[in-house]
């Protein structure tokens, strides 16, 4: 071989050698920096990808709750509400840890009293645990009280903690906005979402988040506000933990927000919230808080809002467990005040609207209601200038200040 073409060879080898690693470098720096962006980015592509991550990881987690028919149920944990580890040959016993040493009964106490939040688990549009604003209110509402429906004095409780919920949703739209968002309530609330452990418990480990789940799901009551966070919410959750739910409270403002990938009709349309509650097998209790005006004339939002959600409850598998809740703001009591209940499932299945305005009567209901509210404000004004009569007489002249002795 002449020598001039081992030097073009050598020169071409030479060359290779030393582009080499600036490929690497520049094609490691294209992999980081779309890595990257693929995790901090807000492209609607990049967040999509993110999300299938997360789902995925979600259907890992229950995956193997799923696949627990399969098995004969041998462990002793299962009659204690635990899902049956000792069937898993991947999942990790961890005897070494003391709680895992304790017999199922205690764990299972420990669980519920870190669990399960009373009376009310709120959840807000960031898919977060919400502190109540007032945590100390009785009666509680939760899965020991009344199983099979609520009591007058659990509706008014879920009523009282309409105001804890998403400013956005509720509380900025209220004519009593100096009532309901205050700084105190507003720093309690972020409180809550920054300081909440029941989250952080179950992502300590694969075994913890196999026996806590169904806790969380089926002895909790939710309250949540209509339809963003609702929404929200479930679609965050995989189908196996969706039907563990047992309690919910939902709240419809008077102008509720909703997704625009969704058709809305005079302002809201119940289509996407029935879809999601009609996946929802194993609910118990469903209090829906509807704040209203009573309009029942022709062509009015409030009175197609009403005939969409009594007909649309009527056909949902489970219509027997829902209890309508029709609220308003009171001017006088400046608070949340009912016009009253209504028991869906003592509605015409033809024709609910129909059989609800015959005996709901809100015409008369909402003439009563507002002559109450006009004679409470009476009363109060008459308090008030008769306290104030009071006050001048009790008040002692200037001129008269000096000579008391």
């Amino acid at each position: 071989m002449p020598a001039g073409q081992k030097l073009k060879e050598y020169a071409g080898v030479a060359a290779v050698v030393a582009i080499s690693p600036l490929i690497l470098i520049y094609v490691g720096t294209h992999k980081m920096s779309r890595l990257y962006d693929t995790y901090t980015s807000d492209e609607p592509h990049n967040k999509a990808i993110r999300q299938e991550r997360r789902n995925r990881r979600r259907n890992s987690l229950s995956h193997s709750d799923a696949q627990d028919s399969e098995f004969p149920k041998e462990s002793s944990t299962a009659r204690f509400g635990f899902s049956s580890w000792a069937r898993k040959p991947d999942l990790n016993r961890q005897l070494q840890s003391r709680i895992f040493s304790l017999p199922a009964e205690i764990r299972l106490q420990i669980y519920e009293e870190v669990m399960i939040v009373e009376p009310l688990v709120h959840i807000d549009s960031d898919i977060r645990i919400a502190k109540c604003r007032d945590a100390q209110c009785l009666p509680r509402l939760t899965y020991k009280s009344q199983a099979d429906g609520f009591t007058e004095e659990q509706i008014a409780l879920a009523r009282n903690h309409l105001p804890c919920l998403e400013g956005t949703n509720y509380i900025y739209r209220s004519p009593y906005e100096n009532i309901w968002d205050d700084s105190a309530t507003k720093k309690t609330r972020e409180d809550g979402r920054n300081k909440h452990g029941i989250i952080a418990l179950l992502q300590s480990c694969r075994r913890i988040y196999t026996e806590t789940k169904p806790l969380l799901y089926t002895k909790n009551t939710f309250i949540t506000t209509l339809d963003t966070p609702f929404l929200t919410f479930t679609k965050s959750l995989p189908q196996p933990h969706l039907t563990l739910i047992r309690n919910l409270v939902l709240f419809l403002p008077s102008n509720p927000d909703y997704d625009p990938g969704y058709k809305v009709s005079m302002g809201y349309s119940w289509t996407p919230t029935m879809r999601v509650l009609s996946q929802m097998p194993n609910l118990h209790r469903c209090l829906l808080h509807v704040h209203t005006g009573l309009d029942m004339r022709d062509h009015t939002s409030d009175k197609y809002k009403m005939q969409d959600l009594l007909s649309g409850l009527k056909k949902l598998p489970s219509k027997d467990i829902f209890v309508v809740d029709w609220v308003y703001d009171s001017d006088v009591e400046r608070r949340i005040n009912s016009w009253g209940t209504t028991v869906v499932k003592e509605l015409d299945d033809k024709d609910p609207f129909a059989s609800w305005m015959e005996v709901f009567r809100p015409a008369e209901r909402k003439k009563a209601v507002q002559e109450e509210e006009r004679e409470r404000a009476a009363r109060r004004q008459r308090k008030i200038a008769k306290r104030d009569t009071v006050d001048d007489h009790l008040t002692v002249p200037k001129h008269k200040v000096g000579r008391i002795r």
